[in-house]
């Protein structure tokens, strides 16, 4: 299955198992919305985290991928940090009854940011490709193997060829 569809299909099973979540109540018990959508809510995250890294590194030069995964690892943090700020936003009641009706605010608010990511991944996001580094001189070696480190054996052997 080609990485754009897993990184639209992760986010809206991350916002089913946040809709199961949203439906607990004080007579629930723990199996029937809590234990389901913790499952459901892994699967999709897990789908989705596995793949956006690889896609982002498929579409950058092996030179720049080092910056670009600190800058995507950076934003990711920054995100995170500021959806869980948005969505705590919506407690304010000191009470359990005033809690839940709140709670389930903040789950609807992490349901549109899952449905958000999977629109924007699937309007946005074309099928990737590897790029060619951009270093004209490169070993046969190292084009195999994708690395080429200065210095290294395979550096030395193909300079006395």
């Amino acid at each position: 299955m080609p990485a754009k569809w897993l990184l639209v299909i992760g986010p809206i099973i991350t916002a089913a198992g946040v809709a199961l979540f949203s439906r607990n109540d004080a007579e629930t018990g723990y199996w029937q919305y809590t234990f389901s959508g913790a499952v459901v809510m892994s699967l999709g995250t897990a789908i989705f985290f596995i793949h956006y890294l690889n896609v982002a590194y498929a579409a950058t030069p092996s030179e720049d991928q080092g910056l670009v995964s600190g800058i995507i690892q950076t934003s990711a943090q920054v995100s995170t940090a500021l959806g869980l700020a948005i969505g705590s936003s919506f407690l304010s009641s000191e009470t359990p009854k005033g809690l839940l009706p709140e709670y389930r605010n903040s789950f609807y608010v992490a349901i549109a940011f899952g449905c958000a990511g999977a629109i924007v991944g699937l309007i946005w996001l074309k099928s990737i490709r590897p790029r060619p580094s951009k270093s004209k001189k490169e070993d046969p070696e190292s084009q195999q193997s994708g690395i080429q480190i200065p210095g290294s054996l395979s550096e030395d052997v193909s300079s006395e060829k």
